[in-house]
């Protein structure tokens, strides 16, 4: 949901992003929930008509100047576009609120089959091809992808970082177990990142990327939580550094 807001008590409009596929009766429930909340609720399923709805919004009603995004479901070039669009069209100050909601993953994860890579919208810069490459590999669930993405890559180093402190300890657990023998050829002390704290994984990020950015082109490359992926988008968009 994107939802924005003059600081009363409804927000003035609420966009909800729903997938095509999304259960009508489920979607008509959403619905009805944020009409309690809004006067005027949106349904798009296309990432073109979120970001037209939010820059017709800010262009044309001065007092939206507070924006909440919950990007629980999102994919992450959803929430990136939304970045971009906000620092490319927006000129006033606008205050953005990040919503993520923690969940229990009880079933078993197909194995991704990554065949290419690409850098999200507006988080690509320039390699020196002088340089070695770092890739900051997030860890999740699925312990076949980070070979790909090696294999795809193929880093001189690579820094892999896991969550912590998550409200249920067995998806941390999870996670490192799932990958324990990747970690085993790579690194017995992963980066980690706090699941709960999008500053905190953000300036931990920030500062171990910092040791590698004289001498290395820095990808990033988060595969685990969403806070994590955002934090990452966050670090290259604000630092101008990393791909």
């Amino acid at each position: 949901a994107i939802l924005l807001s003059d600081a009363s008590t409804k927000f003035k409009s609420i966009f909800i992003y729903s997938y095509a596929s999304l259960d009508s009766d489920k979607l008509n429930k959403i619905q009805t929930l944020a009409s309690l909340m809004s006067d005027e609720v949106i349904v798009g399923i296309s990432i073109d008509a979120l970001l037209m709805f939010v820059q017709e919004k800010l262009e044309f009603d001065p007092s939206a100047k507070s924006i909440f995004m919950d990007y629980s479901s999102m994919r992450r070039d959803i929430y990136a576009s939304m970045l971009s669009c906000l620092r490319g069209s927006y000129l006033g100050r606008c205050i953005i609120d990040l919503c993520y909601t923690n969940a229990r993953y009880s079933g078993d994860f197909s194995p991704l089959s990554i065949r290419d890579i690409s850098a999200v919208e507006g988080s690509r810069y320039i390699s020196d091809p002088r340089r070695k490459n770092a890739v900051f590999l997030g860890l999740g669930f699925d312990k076949i992808s980070p070979v790909s993405v090696c294999e795809l890559l193929e880093p001189d180093v690579v820094i892999p970082f896991l969550s912590i402190s998550s409200p249920d300890p067995e998806n941390d657990e999870r996670a490192r177990t799932v990958n324990a023998d990747f970690l085993s050829h790579i690194s017995d002390s992963p980066i980690l990142l706090p699941i709960c704290s999008l500053s905190e994984s953000y300036q931990i990020l920030f500062e171990v990327v910092a040791n590698y950015m004289d001498n290395h082109n820095c990808i990033l490359v988060p595969m685990g939580p969403k806070p994590h992926v955002m934090a990452c988008i966050l670090h290259s968009r604000l630092r101008k550094q990393g791909n």
